[in-house]
């Protein structure tokens, strides 16, 4: 289950947010993802600011009082590779998106 939301500016792009206010059915993210391909998509891997920012103000509207969606974790695609012990130059380049794609901002 979820809200799908389509918009034309960012390659006719559809994303669906899925929310479970009971605590014992949210999942992690390696179950989100599966859940996601499982439905024929993807987790989100965002390809600028501008995108960014949709997507914030969407989780925004989302969460406003009285939309009974409290707290606003979701999961995204962007994870970090590696064993967490690089210094903070190559820091971003730990960081990629599930779909393979690195990740240009942050």
């Amino acid at each position: 289950s979820g809200q799908k939301v389509c918009y034309g500016a960012f390659k006719r792009s559809c994303y669906k947010l899925a929310y479970f206010q009971d605590l014992s059915r949210r999942v992690g993210f390696q179950e989100a993802r599966q859940a996601c391909e499982m439905d024929g998509g993807a987790l989100l891997s965002l390809e600028s600011e501008a995108e960014q920012q949709l997507i914030e103000n969407m989780l925004q509207n989302l969460t406003k009082s009285g939309s009974g969606i409290s707290d606003g974790d979701f999961w995204i695609g962007l994870w970090r590779s590696g064993d967490g012990l690089a210094t903070s130059s190559v820091c971003p380049d730990l960081y990629q998106w599930a779909d393979g794609s690195i990740s240009p901002f942050r």
